[in-house]
């Protein structure tokens, strides 16, 4: 049976408020979230690759699901944290001219992202 910090649990649930356990649990997720977005574009294997970029869109989910339960103002800060990081991953990889930007999403558009500026399709005119 897998061990739980029960006492932690309960000390918790009798200083904290609901808002706040899930604030703390939403800045967890955030955390996660941002950390899988580096191994993933850290990674050079495409499989591995796309299943950190899932698993930082589900950590993103959990972070937002969270912090929108403790009030809208913390929804909208722990959102904009994780924006901040992934543009700033993304400002590094342009830096480092990484051909992998494009991997990570915002929610703003890329003014930069023209990876495939001249790329045309091999099957175009069969």
């Amino acid at each position: 049976m897998t061990e739980l910090d029960l006492d932690t649990a309960r000390m918790d649930l009798q200083t904290k408020s609901k808002a706040q356990i899930d604030s703390d649990t939403a800045d967890t997720w955030a955390a996660r979230a941002i950390a899988a977005w580096e191994f993933a574009l850290a990674e050079t294997d495409p499989r591995v690759r796309l299943r950190w970029m899932l698993d930082a869109r589900e950590y993103e989910h959990e972070a937002g699901e969270h912090a929108g339960s403790a009030g809208p103002e913390r929804l909208a800060e722990i959102l904009g944290t994780i924006e901040a990081h992934k543009k700033a991953l993304q400002q590094n990889l342009r830096s480092a001219g990484s051909t992998h930007q494009e991997h990570i999403e915002t929610d703003e558009p890329d003014e930069l992202d023209d990876s495939n500026a001249g790329i045309t399709d091999e099957t175009e005119g069969e």
